[in-house]
């Protein structure tokens, strides 16, 4: 997946030309799915391609997002034989047997993660590198999700009865619980020698655009599928109301008697040491997953967590109301687009009477 970030293309068809146990052009070959980019996106990729012809560059169909180019690239894998996808963004960088590594895991794996690890490039990197790696720090989550920029996925099981969503963005997100939802037998495996490095942003206002387009991809997203709100939306906006709300609690016990009185002190501790004890599980796992790794991290990550919470909470009361007056188009159009791509509506979309 690219728009518009024509070096970070260069750098990630750098290291797959120089793929180890598995070369380009005899094991795997490349598509470039592009959401027509403004820059030199298209002369790199055709670059490479004199070389390699297996890179192929393509502007997608239909524009609008990461879930339209998951479709199309669905599509494209099985109407030309393609055993597995293997999905990356153009910022990642590869390390050199990460392909082959990938294609190793246990055959009866419908979906296998590698391992994120997040370069270390600015304080913003030591507050949300987290996010590209949670599917590792939180155990067993790889059992039941792997993010969108770093997966092999077996085509023909992976996307028999559920899809991508249509959305700009949160669109693997959505696919993991539609799996979930429809109780679907899909077994996922995590490979750690896969190891692809990827980036943050690295200023607050590129975190501010993340954070925006991040929560209108997940409302767009829970439109489509029939949902009303996304499903982590509470937990998050509780997660960045526990400094608030675990001290107002305790404070309320000074006018209830004992021992009453020690039900709110409870509560209200357990609450307000939430975000360290998640804090510091991210903390002590995130040696593998982080270049600066380590107990260190603890006061970071828990200003990004809440931080995290804080501008999902912001971002939806700003969106919702937009959101809200589009249910019915988007729900047609997400039917329109899988529809589009030769796929049954209800694989990823809901479907009623409007």
């Amino acid at each position: 997946m690219n728009k518009d970030n024509a070096e970070g293309l260069r750098r990630a068809l750098e290291t797959l030309i120089k793929q180890e146990g598995c070369r380009i052009c005899d094991c795997f070959d490349v598509l470039v799915l592009d959401g027509a980019s403004t820059d030199d996106s298209e002369e790199i990729a055709e670059g490479f391609s004199k070389e390699f012809p297996c890179i192929r560059f393509k502007v997608q169909e239909i524009l609008g997002g990461v879930g339209p180019a998951r479709l199309e690239a669905i599509r494209y894998a099985m109407d030309n034989g393609y055993e597995y996808i293997i999905w990356g963004d153009s910022e990642n960088v590869y390390s050199p047997r990460y392909v082959a590594e990938m294609l190793s895991s246990p055959s009866d794996c419908d979906i296998v993660s590698g391992r994120s690890l997040v370069a270390r490039e600015s304080v913003w990197s030591d507050m949300f590198f987290w996010y590209h790696a949670y599917h590792e720090i939180v155990p067993g989550l790889y059992k039941r999700h792997s993010p969108g920029n770093n997966k092999l996925a077996r085509v023909t099981t992976a996307y028999r009865e559920a899809l991508y969503p249509p959305s700009k963005r949160s669109d693997d997100f959505y696919y993991t619980l539609l799996v979930l939802r429809k109780g679907l037998k899909i077994k996922y495996c995590l490979q750690p020698r896969a190891v692809v490095k990827v980036s943050m942003p690295r200023t607050y206002k590129e975190v501010k655009g993340w954070q925006s387009s991040r929560i209108k991809g997940l409302i767009e997203a829970a439109i489509m599928v029939g949902d009303k709100r996304p499903p982590d939306l509470l937990p998050w906006v509780f997660y960045s109301l526990t400094p608030v709300i675990g001290p107002s609690l305790m404070v309320s016990s000074f006018s209830l008697m004992p021992p009453i009185s020690f039900i709110p002190i409870f509560f209200g501790l357990l609450i307000s040491l939430t975000p360290v004890a998640f804090s510091s599980l991210i903390a002590a796992r995130s040696r593998n997953v982080y270049e600066g790794g380590g107990l260190r991290t603890l006061p970071y990550v828990l200003a990004g967590t809440l931080l995290h919470g804080f501008m999902t909470l912001r971002y939806y009361l700003k969106w919702r109301v937009t959101f809200k007056e589009k249910v019915k188009e988007l729900r047609r159009k997400c039917r329109k687009i899988v529809e589009y791509f030769g796929f049954k509506p209800e694989m990823a979309c809901a479907i009623d009477s409007s």
